[in-house]
């Protein structure tokens, strides 16, 4: 099974344990209200694209392939890297998922 982890401080979460996930992109996960304030400054960027490519994605029919999500995302290559490759790959399985069902 996979572990969970602070996308701020690294902590990992305990089995069973749930990490709260950002209001804004549903993507990046904290183990306290602490850690997402101090991280939404280096977070905010990514955040909005995050949200942005979300309505994108639930607004299209994503009848393509699931290369096309990363259409909507953009050059990852000059955004926050590590932050934003986590991004990109948690809206490819949800787009996956979506596609599977349909």
């Amino acid at each position: 099974s996979s572990f969970s982890h602070c996308d701020h401080c690294g902590k990992v979460g305990k089995i069973g344990e749930t990490l709260k996930f950002c209001g804004g992109c549903r993507a990046a996960k904290y183990c306290s209200t602490a850690c997402q304030r101090t991280a939404w400054s280096s977070h905010k960027t990514a955040c909005r694209l995050q949200a942005e490519a979300r309505k994108k994605v639930n607004a299209t029919s994503m009848k393509g392939s699931p290369a096309s999500v990363a259409e909507f995302m953009g050059d990852p290559s000059d955004l926050c890297g590590r932050q934003l490759g986590r991004h990109i790959n948690a809206l490819t399985t949800e787009a996956h998922s979506v596609m599977a069902k349909g």
